[in-house]
């Protein structure tokens, strides 16, 4: 976690201080401006390439950690299962990056070019979210829809035969 927090702030910085002077980077559209920037692509593609690296070390060091836990096989397979979700994230990050390649072609409407970027990272967003959500969302399910408590069946009274 803290490599992902440090990652993000060494993003912040760069992205802050690609251009100098600083006020270059909303000014260079008028063309009058002079100085140098890192190009906002080139910035994207290696935040989106250490973000794909560490999503996947997030996506290995738990199983390996669960694999090792004191569970029933199949509870360490869908504790697994619900963490190996994590890896169409990283298939998202993955697909955003053809659309960065594109962006860097200098395209006449900026706009519109950064539309499948845009669209991706919504995507990778709300898929975050729902993934970081299932848990919650599990216990929802058992309890309202199917109309039954876990701690019920594991309170139920024991009889004498």
């Amino acid at each position: 976690m803290a490599i992902n927090i440090l990652s993000g702030l060494a993003f912040i910085f760069v992205s802050l201080f690609r251009c100098q002077p600083i006020s270059l980077a909303w000014t260079f559209w008028t063309g009058k401006a002079t100085g140098k920037c890192i190009g906002i692509v080139y910035v994207a593609l290696s935040h989106a390439g250490i973000n794909i690296a560490l999503d996947l070390c997030m996506l290995i060091l738990p199983a390996t950690q669960i694999w090792g836990m004191n569970l029933a096989r199949r509870k360490k397979i869908a504790v697994i299962s619900m963490f190996s979700l994590s890896l169409f994230i990283t298939i998202v990050s993955a697909i955003r990056i053809p659309a960065l390649l594109d962006f860097r072609k200098d395209p006449l409407n900026p706009t519109v070019a950064m539309m499948p970027i845009v669209i991706w990272s919504g995507v990778e967003l709300n898929v975050g979210i729902f993934i970081a959500c299932i848990p919650s969302i599990r216990q929802f399910f058992v309890r309202f829809i199917l109309g039954h408590s876990e701690k019920k069946k594991r309170l139920a009274p024991i009889t004498s035969g």
